[in-house]
């Protein structure tokens, strides 16, 4: 898949009033201010950095990604920030290939008692869900359980404030999960 074709897969999820419940719940656990600086890590098109920017007009959010989806815009960059006091993954933690080596940088970026929020699709839900017309998507290293990232994110050095499951539910296991991080 090309990224014009994913950047359009991309635009027809984001567009769905379900991600936008997702964002509205995003922004209840990140809790941005415009004294903040915010990196959108793995930000993709751009959805959530416009959702926060139209919400909290004034805040300073930077989007970085791997891949260029978008350009001309002056919230994206291939680099991280030299820091910042907030960051969260929205549903792009499954897609980031050395997770451990970028929570590490995170780590280390972040300021003061800095907070990182994930939010991410739940292996386990995802795995009781599959059936034979099933195709994962192409960009995803690894889907995730919620010990898995209380795992990484304690073995980096961050503590765990809250986590959680979010959506529709199989067997005790709902379809999100999330994770409120500080350092």
């Amino acid at each position: 898949m090309d990224k014009l074709e994913y950047s359009k897969k991309l635009a027809d999820f984001n567009s769905r009033s379900k991600y936008i419940d997702e964002l509205n719940f995003l922004d209840s656990l990140l809790v941005p201010n415009t004294k903040d600086i915010v990196l959108d890590y793995g930000c993709g098109i751009g959805t959530a950095i416009k959702y926060f920017t139209s919400v909290y007009p004034g805040i300073e959010i930077k989007g970085y990604d791997v891949n260029e989806y978008v350009s001309g815009v002056d919230w994206f960059s291939f680099y991280l920030p030299k820091e910042f006091d907030k960051a969260y993954f929205m549903h792009s933690f499954a897609h980031v290939k050395e997770i451990e080596l970028s929570l590490r940088d995170i780590y280390y970026r972040i300021r003061g008692h800095g907070r990182v929020v994930v939010f991410t699709p739940n292996e386990r839900f995802l795995n009781l869900m599959k059936n034979e017309n099933y195709i994962p998507d192409p960009t995803v290293h690894k889907h995730y359980t919620s010990e898995e990232l209380n795992s990484m994110f304690l073995e980096t050095g961050f503590k765990i404030k809250h986590f959680g499951g979010y959506g529709p539910s199989v067997q005790g296991h709902h379809e999100r999960i999330w994770l409120i991080a500080q350092k």
